[in-house]
Protein backbone atom coordinates (compact mmCIF):
# COMPACT_ATOMS: atom_id res chain seq x y z
CA UNK A 1 0.00 0.00 0.00
CA UNK A 2 2.46 2.92 -1.34
CA UNK A 3 1.74 6.03 -1.19
CA UNK A 4 2.08 8.17 -4.63
CA UNK A 5 1.38 11.68 -3.19
CA UNK A 6 4.10 13.15 -1.95
CA UNK A 7 3.92 14.08 2.31
CA UNK A 8 4.92 16.61 4.24
CA UNK A 9 5.59 15.02 7.71
CA UNK A 10 5.14 17.09 11.00
CA UNK A 11 6.96 16.20 14.40
CA UNK A 12 4.57 14.04 15.20
CA UNK A 13 4.65 12.14 11.94
CA UNK A 14 1.32 13.15 10.77
CA UNK A 15 0.83 14.13 7.21
CA UNK A 16 -0.60 16.96 6.06
CA UNK A 17 -2.03 15.82 2.56
CA UNK A 18 -3.97 13.10 2.25
CA UNK A 19 -3.20 9.50 1.61
CA UNK A 20 -3.97 7.81 -1.63
CA UNK A 21 -3.82 4.30 -0.80
CA UNK A 22 -4.47 2.30 2.57
CA UNK A 23 -7.08 -0.02 3.66
CA UNK A 24 -9.59 -0.28 6.79
CA UNK A 25 -10.65 -3.21 8.66
CA UNK A 26 -13.36 -3.56 10.93
CA UNK A 27 -15.28 -6.15 13.29
CA UNK A 28 -18.01 -6.01 15.94
CA UNK A 29 -21.27 -7.73 16.74
CA UNK A 30 -24.58 -7.49 17.02
CA UNK A 31 -26.11 -9.07 19.96
CA UNK A 32 -29.95 -10.17 20.18
CA UNK A 33 -32.02 -12.99 21.95
CA UNK A 34 -35.12 -14.84 20.40
CA UNK A 35 -38.01 -17.19 21.64
CA UNK A 36 -38.64 -19.88 19.65
CA UNK A 37 -41.03 -18.56 17.38
CA UNK A 38 -38.31 -16.34 16.09
CA UNK A 39 -39.31 -12.84 17.22
CA UNK A 40 -36.79 -10.75 18.65
CA UNK A 41 -36.95 -9.85 22.64
CA UNK A 42 -36.16 -6.73 24.41
CA UNK A 43 -34.27 -5.40 27.32
CA UNK A 44 -30.74 -5.95 25.74
CA UNK A 45 -29.58 -2.49 27.80
CA UNK A 46 -27.04 -4.89 30.17
CA UNK A 47 -23.33 -5.01 29.73
CA UNK A 48 -21.66 -8.02 29.60
CA UNK A 49 -18.08 -6.49 29.43
CA UNK A 50 -16.58 -3.86 31.82
CA UNK A 51 -15.45 -1.03 29.63
CA UNK A 52 -11.90 1.25 31.23
CA UNK A 53 -13.67 4.32 32.90
CA UNK A 54 -11.78 6.14 30.22
CA UNK A 55 -14.36 5.82 27.30
CA UNK A 56 -16.55 8.51 26.96
CA UNK A 57 -20.28 8.27 26.33
CA UNK A 58 -24.04 10.07 25.72
CA UNK A 59 -25.18 11.44 28.70
CA UNK A 60 -26.47 9.15 31.36
CA UNK A 61 -25.65 6.06 29.09
CA UNK A 62 -21.46 5.40 30.83
CA UNK A 63 -20.76 2.19 32.18
CA UNK A 64 -20.30 1.74 35.90
CA UNK A 65 -18.44 -1.75 35.95
CA UNK A 66 -19.44 -5.46 35.95
CA UNK A 67 -23.19 -6.56 35.79
CA UNK A 68 -24.15 -2.45 35.24
CA UNK A 69 -26.18 -1.68 32.13
CA UNK A 70 -25.99 1.01 29.32
CA UNK A 71 -28.86 3.01 30.76
CA UNK A 72 -27.26 3.50 34.36
CA UNK A 73 -29.35 6.98 34.86
CA UNK A 74 -31.32 7.42 31.72
CA UNK A 75 -34.41 4.50 31.50
CA UNK A 76 -34.52 2.86 28.05
CA UNK A 77 -37.14 0.94 26.67
CA UNK A 78 -37.55 -1.97 24.04
CA UNK A 79 -33.96 -2.01 22.99
CA UNK A 80 -33.72 -5.34 20.89
CA UNK A 81 -29.89 -5.19 19.83
CA UNK A 82 -26.73 -5.02 21.43
CA UNK A 83 -23.91 -3.77 19.07
CA UNK A 84 -20.91 -4.21 20.76
CA UNK A 85 -17.11 -3.42 20.00
CA UNK A 86 -16.94 -2.29 16.87
CA UNK A 87 -13.37 -1.43 16.21
CA UNK A 88 -11.80 0.40 12.91
CA UNK A 89 -8.41 0.08 11.93
CA UNK A 90 -6.02 1.80 9.48
CA UNK A 91 -3.38 -0.05 7.37
CA UNK A 92 -1.31 3.03 5.58
CA UNK A 93 2.40 2.80 4.21
CA UNK A 94 2.43 6.85 5.47
CA UNK A 95 0.87 9.32 7.74
CA UNK A 96 -1.75 10.97 7.12
CA UNK A 97 -5.47 12.85 8.64
CA UNK A 98 -8.56 10.88 7.96
CA UNK A 99 -12.46 12.08 9.07
CA UNK A 100 -14.84 9.31 9.99
CA UNK A 101 -18.22 9.51 10.19
CA UNK A 102 -20.53 6.00 11.37
CA UNK A 103 -24.05 6.43 11.42
CA UNK A 104 -26.45 3.76 13.43
CA UNK A 105 -30.06 3.18 11.54
CA UNK A 106 -32.35 2.12 14.46
CA UNK A 107 -30.08 2.99 18.03
CA UNK A 108 -27.57 5.07 19.10
CA UNK A 109 -23.74 4.91 19.44
CA UNK A 110 -23.83 5.02 23.07
CA UNK A 111 -19.69 4.95 24.11
CA UNK A 112 -17.04 5.55 22.35
CA UNK A 113 -12.84 6.03 22.28
CA UNK A 114 -11.48 7.87 21.34
CA UNK A 115 -13.30 11.19 21.94
CA UNK A 116 -15.30 11.93 19.41
CA UNK A 117 -15.50 15.52 17.37
CA UNK A 118 -19.66 15.31 16.57
CA UNK A 119 -22.49 12.63 17.03
CA UNK A 120 -25.82 12.05 17.60
CA UNK A 121 -27.21 14.24 21.20
CA UNK A 122 -29.20 12.72 23.36
CA UNK A 123 -32.33 15.11 25.61
CA UNK A 124 -30.84 16.50 29.23
CA UNK A 125 -32.36 14.61 32.32
CA UNK A 126 -34.83 16.90 33.82
CA UNK A 127 -35.19 14.84 36.86
CA UNK A 128 -32.96 12.00 37.93
CA UNK A 129 -34.34 9.20 39.49
CA UNK A 130 -31.91 8.42 41.89
CA UNK A 131 -31.89 4.73 41.55
CA UNK A 132 -30.71 2.43 38.24
CA UNK A 133 -33.75 2.66 36.65
CA UNK A 134 -33.15 0.64 33.77
CA UNK A 135 -33.04 -2.42 35.87
CA UNK A 136 -36.69 -1.88 35.76
CA UNK A 137 -38.03 -4.47 33.27
CA UNK A 138 -39.36 -3.00 30.00
CA UNK A 139 -43.07 -4.50 30.63
CA UNK A 140 -43.30 -2.92 33.81
CA UNK A 141 -42.38 0.70 32.38
CA UNK A 142 -41.90 3.40 34.06
CA UNK A 143 -45.06 6.03 33.83
CA UNK A 144 -44.71 8.16 30.77
CA UNK A 145 -44.48 11.67 32.58
CA UNK A 146 -41.62 10.23 35.09
CA UNK A 147 -40.12 8.20 31.87
CA UNK A 148 -40.25 11.72 30.09
CA UNK A 149 -38.68 13.40 33.05
CA UNK A 150 -35.93 10.96 33.20
CA UNK A 151 -34.65 11.64 29.99
CA UNK A 152 -35.88 8.21 28.87
CA UNK A 153 -35.40 6.93 25.57
CA UNK A 154 -38.06 4.07 23.92
CA UNK A 155 -36.05 2.13 21.09
CA UNK A 156 -39.05 1.23 19.60
CA UNK A 157 -39.59 4.93 18.27
CA UNK A 158 -37.27 5.69 15.23
CA UNK A 159 -33.53 6.61 15.54
CA UNK A 160 -30.54 7.40 13.55
CA UNK A 161 -27.17 7.62 15.47
CA UNK A 162 -23.64 8.79 14.66
CA UNK A 163 -20.60 9.56 15.04
CA UNK A 164 -17.51 11.61 14.03
CA UNK A 165 -13.68 11.33 14.52
CA UNK A 166 -11.24 13.67 12.77
CA UNK A 167 -8.00 11.16 12.92
CA UNK A 168 -4.19 11.51 13.08
CA UNK A 169 -3.22 8.06 11.34
CA UNK A 170 0.89 7.96 12.65
CA UNK A 171 3.68 6.59 10.88
CA UNK A 172 4.58 2.80 11.17
CA UNK A 173 7.12 3.88 12.89
CA UNK A 174 5.28 5.50 15.76
CA UNK A 175 6.09 4.90 19.37
CA UNK A 176 3.15 1.98 20.33
CA UNK A 177 4.24 2.94 23.84
CA UNK A 178 1.96 5.97 23.36
CA UNK A 179 -1.37 4.45 23.65
CA UNK A 180 -0.81 2.96 27.00
CA UNK A 181 -3.41 3.70 29.54
CA UNK A 182 -4.32 3.22 32.95
CA UNK A 183 -7.19 1.54 33.52
CA UNK A 184 -7.12 -0.95 30.53
CA UNK A 185 -8.84 -3.47 30.70
CA UNK A 186 -8.36 -7.30 29.28
CA UNK A 187 -10.69 -7.04 26.87
CA UNK A 188 -9.38 -3.48 25.63
CA UNK A 189 -6.62 -5.04 25.34
CA UNK A 190 -7.52 -7.95 23.16
CA UNK A 191 -8.01 -5.73 20.30
CA UNK A 192 -4.44 -4.39 20.16
CA UNK A 193 -3.01 -4.76 16.89
CA UNK A 194 0.73 -4.51 16.30
CA UNK A 195 0.84 -4.22 12.64
CA UNK A 196 -2.13 -1.48 12.32
CA UNK A 197 -1.04 2.04 12.76
CA UNK A 198 -1.04 4.01 15.68
CA UNK A 199 -4.12 6.47 15.75
CA UNK A 200 -3.75 9.95 17.13
CA UNK A 201 -7.11 11.58 18.13
CA UNK A 202 -6.98 15.25 19.97
CA UNK A 203 -4.67 14.14 22.64
CA UNK A 204 -5.39 10.45 22.85
CA UNK A 205 -3.86 7.71 21.25
CA UNK A 206 -4.82 4.32 20.32
CA UNK A 207 -4.66 1.37 17.90
CA UNK A 208 -8.34 1.81 16.82
CA UNK A 209 -11.66 3.10 17.37
CA UNK A 210 -14.48 1.90 19.20
CA UNK A 211 -18.16 2.55 20.10
CA UNK A 212 -21.00 0.87 21.20
CA UNK A 213 -24.58 1.26 20.63
CA UNK A 214 -27.96 -0.34 21.73
CA UNK A 215 -31.14 -0.10 19.26
CA UNK A 216 -34.07 -1.76 17.76
CA UNK A 217 -34.72 -3.09 13.98
CA UNK A 218 -35.43 -6.44 12.47
CA UNK A 219 -32.17 -8.85 11.48
CA UNK A 220 -31.31 -9.81 8.05
CA UNK A 221 -31.73 -12.98 9.34
CA UNK A 222 -34.40 -15.43 11.61
CA UNK A 223 -34.13 -18.34 13.64
CA UNK A 224 -36.97 -20.75 15.17
CA UNK A 225 -37.01 -23.84 16.72
CA UNK A 226 -39.76 -26.21 16.18
CA UNK A 227 -41.44 -28.86 18.88
CA UNK A 228 -38.68 -31.11 17.59
CA UNK A 229 -35.76 -28.69 18.71
CA UNK A 230 -34.48 -28.64 15.16
CA UNK A 231 -33.36 -24.68 14.32
CA UNK A 232 -34.71 -23.44 11.00
CA UNK A 233 -32.39 -20.71 9.49
CA UNK A 234 -33.98 -18.22 7.04
CA UNK A 235 -31.49 -15.66 5.31
CA UNK A 236 -34.14 -12.30 4.53
CA UNK A 237 -31.33 -10.66 2.76
CA UNK A 238 -30.66 -10.05 -0.78
CA UNK A 239 -27.35 -10.83 0.08
CA UNK A 240 -25.25 -14.26 0.92
CA UNK A 241 -24.65 -14.70 4.70
CA UNK A 242 -21.03 -15.87 3.89
CA UNK A 243 -20.19 -17.80 7.14
CA UNK A 244 -22.44 -19.46 10.29
CA UNK A 245 -21.51 -21.15 12.90
CA UNK A 246 -24.41 -22.57 15.42
CA UNK A 247 -22.91 -23.72 18.96
CA UNK A 248 -24.71 -24.85 22.59
CA UNK A 249 -23.50 -25.69 25.86
CA UNK A 250 -26.29 -27.77 27.29
CA UNK A 251 -27.39 -27.57 31.12
CA UNK A 252 -25.55 -30.17 32.03
CA UNK A 253 -22.45 -28.52 30.17
CA UNK A 254 -21.98 -30.20 27.62
CA UNK A 255 -20.77 -28.49 24.12
CA UNK A 256 -22.15 -29.14 20.55
CA UNK A 257 -21.32 -27.11 17.53
CA UNK A 258 -22.30 -27.11 13.74
CA UNK A 259 -19.56 -25.05 11.29
CA UNK A 260 -21.37 -23.49 8.60
CA UNK A 261 -18.62 -22.32 6.63
CA UNK A 262 -20.53 -21.41 2.85
CA UNK A 263 -22.54 -19.76 4.98
CA UNK A 264 -26.57 -19.50 3.42
CA UNK A 265 -27.39 -18.31 0.17
CA UNK A 266 -29.53 -14.91 -0.27
CA UNK A 267 -33.34 -16.24 0.74
CA UNK A 268 -31.98 -19.43 1.76
CA UNK A 269 -33.45 -21.71 4.33
CA UNK A 270 -31.28 -24.11 6.58
CA UNK A 271 -32.22 -26.85 9.14
CA UNK A 272 -29.93 -27.87 11.71
CA UNK A 273 -31.49 -30.64 14.27
CA UNK A 274 -29.43 -31.59 17.42
CA UNK A 275 -27.99 -34.48 15.70
CA UNK A 276 -25.85 -32.56 13.39
CA UNK A 277 -24.33 -30.92 16.52
CA UNK A 278 -21.42 -32.26 17.29
CA UNK A 279 -20.58 -33.40 21.08
CA UNK A 280 -16.96 -32.23 22.02
CA UNK A 281 -15.38 -32.79 25.51
CA UNK A 282 -12.13 -31.14 24.61
CA UNK A 283 -14.27 -28.21 22.29
CA UNK A 284 -11.92 -25.20 22.69
CA UNK A 285 -8.96 -25.93 20.04
CA UNK A 286 -11.80 -27.01 17.11
CA UNK A 287 -14.20 -24.15 18.12
CA UNK A 288 -11.60 -21.77 18.22
CA UNK A 289 -10.29 -22.79 14.91
CA UNK A 290 -13.64 -22.87 13.14
CA UNK A 291 -14.33 -18.77 14.01
CA UNK A 292 -10.68 -17.92 13.03
CA UNK A 293 -11.29 -19.61 9.40
CA UNK A 294 -14.66 -17.72 8.96
CA UNK A 295 -13.70 -14.58 9.83
CA UNK A 296 -10.31 -14.60 8.16
CA UNK A 297 -12.38 -15.67 4.71
CA UNK A 298 -14.36 -12.50 5.21
CA UNK A 299 -11.34 -10.64 4.97
CA UNK A 300 -10.01 -9.97 8.74
CA UNK A 301 -6.28 -10.16 9.23
CA UNK A 302 -5.28 -12.90 11.82
CA UNK A 303 -4.14 -10.27 14.04
CA UNK A 304 -7.96 -8.73 13.72
CA UNK A 305 -9.33 -12.37 13.99
CA UNK A 306 -7.76 -13.51 17.18
CA UNK A 307 -8.40 -10.30 18.82
CA UNK A 308 -12.46 -10.71 18.18
CA UNK A 309 -12.49 -14.33 19.34
CA UNK A 310 -10.37 -13.65 22.17
CA UNK A 311 -12.57 -10.41 23.38
CA UNK A 312 -15.51 -12.28 23.35
CA UNK A 313 -14.33 -15.92 24.07
CA UNK A 314 -15.82 -16.41 27.48
CA UNK A 315 -19.55 -14.72 26.60
CA UNK A 316 -19.26 -16.03 23.52
CA UNK A 317 -18.63 -20.08 24.05
CA UNK A 318 -18.42 -20.63 27.64
CA UNK A 319 -22.19 -19.54 28.79
CA UNK A 320 -25.15 -22.49 28.66
CA UNK A 321 -27.67 -21.84 25.83
CA UNK A 322 -28.27 -22.29 22.19
CA UNK A 323 -26.61 -19.93 19.58
CA UNK A 324 -25.89 -18.46 16.19
CA UNK A 325 -22.97 -16.61 14.59
CA UNK A 326 -22.87 -15.29 11.45
CA UNK A 327 -21.78 -12.49 9.32
CA UNK A 328 -23.77 -9.97 8.22
CA UNK A 329 -24.02 -9.19 4.78
CA UNK A 330 -22.04 -6.43 3.14
CA UNK A 331 -25.12 -4.73 2.12
CA UNK A 332 -27.14 -4.97 5.21
CA UNK A 333 -23.82 -3.84 7.15
CA UNK A 334 -23.74 -0.52 5.30
CA UNK A 335 -27.91 -0.16 5.65
CA UNK A 336 -27.34 -0.67 8.91
CA UNK A 337 -23.97 1.00 9.96
CA UNK A 338 -23.43 3.80 7.11
CA UNK A 339 -19.94 4.10 6.88
CA UNK A 340 -17.78 7.43 5.38
CA UNK A 341 -14.16 8.04 5.00
CA UNK A 342 -12.48 10.71 3.80
CA UNK A 343 -9.94 10.72 2.08
CA UNK A 344 -11.33 6.82 0.93
CA UNK A 345 -9.29 4.12 1.54
CA UNK A 346 -8.44 2.11 -1.53
CA UNK A 347 -10.06 -1.07 0.39
CA UNK A 348 -12.47 -1.86 3.23
CA UNK A 349 -13.38 -4.59 4.86
CA UNK A 350 -16.34 -4.71 7.18
CA UNK A 351 -16.98 -8.35 9.00
CA UNK A 352 -19.84 -7.46 11.44
CA UNK A 353 -20.95 -10.35 13.57
CA UNK A 354 -24.33 -11.37 14.72
CA UNK A 355 -24.56 -12.93 17.98
CA UNK A 356 -28.48 -14.47 17.63
CA UNK A 357 -29.26 -16.47 20.71
CA UNK A 358 -32.25 -18.63 20.60
CA UNK A 359 -34.29 -19.81 23.22
CA UNK A 360 -35.65 -23.89 22.97
CA UNK A 361 -38.75 -24.98 23.25
CA UNK A 362 -37.46 -27.37 26.30
CA UNK A 363 -35.93 -24.27 27.69
CA UNK A 364 -39.29 -22.21 27.61
CA UNK A 365 -40.92 -24.75 29.69
CA UNK A 366 -39.19 -25.16 32.27
CA UNK A 367 -38.94 -21.35 32.60
CA UNK A 368 -42.71 -20.86 32.60
CA UNK A 369 -42.76 -23.92 35.24
CA UNK A 370 -40.18 -22.16 36.99
CA UNK A 371 -42.07 -19.04 37.21
CA UNK A 372 -45.48 -20.58 38.22
CA UNK A 373 -43.79 -21.49 41.38
CA UNK A 374 -44.78 -18.96 44.02
CA UNK A 375 -42.10 -20.40 46.50
CA UNK A 376 -38.93 -18.53 46.17
CA UNK A 377 -37.11 -21.46 48.13
CA UNK A 378 -38.17 -23.91 45.83
CA UNK A 379 -38.52 -22.04 42.29
CA UNK A 380 -34.79 -21.57 40.22
CA UNK A 381 -36.54 -18.77 38.07
CA UNK A 382 -34.25 -16.53 39.83
CA UNK A 383 -31.20 -17.78 38.08
CA UNK A 384 -33.44 -16.74 34.52
CA UNK A 385 -34.38 -13.69 35.80
CA UNK A 386 -30.59 -12.86 37.39
CA UNK A 387 -28.96 -13.92 33.75
CA UNK A 388 -27.52 -11.31 31.56
CA UNK A 389 -30.59 -11.46 29.18
CA UNK A 390 -32.98 -11.54 32.35
CA UNK A 391 -35.32 -9.30 30.92
CA UNK A 392 -35.72 -11.09 27.86
CA UNK A 393 -36.72 -14.44 29.45
CA UNK A 394 -38.88 -12.60 31.69
CA UNK A 395 -40.80 -11.30 28.28
CA UNK A 396 -40.62 -14.56 26.57
CA UNK A 397 -42.25 -16.24 29.68
CA UNK A 398 -45.05 -13.29 29.67
CA UNK A 399 -46.11 -13.88 26.03
CA UNK A 400 -45.92 -18.13 26.70
CA UNK A 401 -48.54 -17.64 29.81
CA UNK A 402 -52.49 -17.20 29.17
CA UNK A 403 -53.27 -13.81 29.71
CA UNK A 404 -55.15 -14.19 33.09
CA UNK A 405 -52.04 -15.48 34.54
CA UNK A 406 -48.98 -13.37 33.05
CA UNK A 407 -50.32 -10.30 34.06
CA UNK A 408 -50.35 -11.55 37.91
Amino acid sequence: MKNTIPTIVTALGVSCLSASAYELHEWGTFTSVSGSDGVLLNGLHHEEERLPFFVRALDGMQNRGPGMVKGLIRPLKNVTIKMETPVIYFYSDEPFTAEVKVGFNGGSISQWYPERSAGETVPKIAKPLGFDSSLIPPFAALKSDVFKLAGGIDFSESRSGSIEWKVDVLDLKADRGLVFKPGETLNWLRPRNPKANVLKVGEQYEDYLFYRGVGNFPLPIKFTVDTNETLTISNLSSDKVPFMFVHEVTNEGVTRFHSIPNGLAASGVMKVTTSDLREHTDWHRPVYQEMFKGLTGTGLTAEESHGMIQTWWDSYFSRPGLRVFWVMPGSDTENILPLSVKPAPEKIVRTIVGRSEIIRPSMEQKMVKEFLIKDPKKSKWGQYLHDRFGHAYQQRVKQLLPKETAGK
